[in-house]
């Protein structure tokens, strides 16, 4: 090819680019970032049917092909430079490598946040509504968190929550009229937390079931951008408001993960994890709201668990 017409079919691609990206609200910097990164891994050239995928609440995620092979390109969305160390989880990706645990990535960049990985077209995601998935998952989780894996920052929820409020541009009890007292009551939480057993460890802090891919032989748990050390046990939690279970399920999964059963004590902290947890989301979807991005029904669902796991872990007695 010669030069004026590879230079041709270069622009063509970053237009392609540009166009997918300012559909979902992404500038241009964000392309050219993403052009760059294609480039630095030598997949621009070659690339093909650049397209958004409908997935992600913290980022944006495209589909592409390269010589006969997909992959995926992840962008932080809007607003996630308040939210997000880059360069913790570029650390992490590399603690984990070679560990059987995670996806293999091409390209991380931990200033800009941008990755590349290879598409696993014979993986799905977890079902939620499928409990023998959910089991699989589940004890996955429980295998990572027994390798007692180290990391250099470290998730403090309650400290997250505080964190989160002042990221906030405006006042919570706009959408919340009893935030405050909610809050509150979340925080007399603490100290059965501070109670209970606990063994901190490199945790995930973000396993949502779409972030649990089940192929014909192993299971991959992605996306570690929010990964620190932390209450492994906070994990847990995280699975089941991000499943948006009911009670019964929550239980039930706490019985995957603790096989030979879990103490009172641990059962009533994790159900002060799923309040607090449930609250700090809430306060992540409000600093969104900042960035024009509105998550209404997720958001009323977590506060809703801010406020039930409140009633449930204070009336548990043994």
């Amino acid at each position: 090819m010669d030069r004026a017409k590879e230079e041709k079919v270069q622009t063509e691609k970053e237009r392609q680019i540009c166009s997918a990206m300012e559909e979902c609200g992404l500038g241009a910097d964000a392309a050219a970032q993403a052009v760059l990164a294609l480039a630095e891994t030598g997949l621009l050239e070659d690339m093909e049917a650049f397209c958004r995928l409908e997935k992600g609440m913290t980022n944006r995620l495209f589909h592409f092909c390269c010589r006969g092979r997909e992959y995926l390109i992840r962008v932080p969305g809007e607003g996630s430079e308040k939210l997000l160390d880059r360069k913790q989880e570029a650390m992490v990706y590399r603690a984990l490598a070679g560990k059987d645990i995670t996806d293999r990535y091409l390209y991380i960049n931990p200033d800009s946040g941008i990755k590349i990985t290879e598409y696993l077209s014979d993986a799905h995601t977890c079902n939620v509504e499928d409990m023998e998935e959910v089991r699989r998952c589940i004890r996955h989780l429980c295998h990572f968190h027994q390798m007692r894996l180290d990391g250099e920052a470290e998730f403090d929820v309650y400290r997250k929550l505080s964190d989160y409020e002042r990221e906030c541009g405006h006042d919570i009890t706009q959408s919340f009229p009893d935030y405050a007292q909610t809050k509150e009551d979340v925080l007399r939480l603490r100290g059965f937390i501070e109670a209970a057993p606990a063994e901190k460890c490199l945790c995930h802090v973000d396993p949502v079931a779409d972030n649990f891919l089940i192929g014909p032989e192993k299971i991959s748990l992605i996306d570690w951008e929010y990964a620190s050390v932390a209450d492994p046990h906070m994990d847990i939690a995280m699975f089941c408001i991000y499943a948006e279970y009911d009670k019964a399920q929550v239980d039930r999964v706490i019985g995957f993960y603790f096989q030979d059963g879990c103490p009172w004590e641990v059962r009533r902290k994790i159900y002060c994890y799923i309040a607090v947890c449930g609250l700090l989301w809430t306060v992540w979807c409000e600093i969104k709201k900042d960035s024009g991005v509105h998550f209404d029904a997720y958001e009323k669902i977590q506060y809703r668990y801010a406020k039930d796991y409140y009633g449930y872990a204070a009336e548990m007695r043994e």
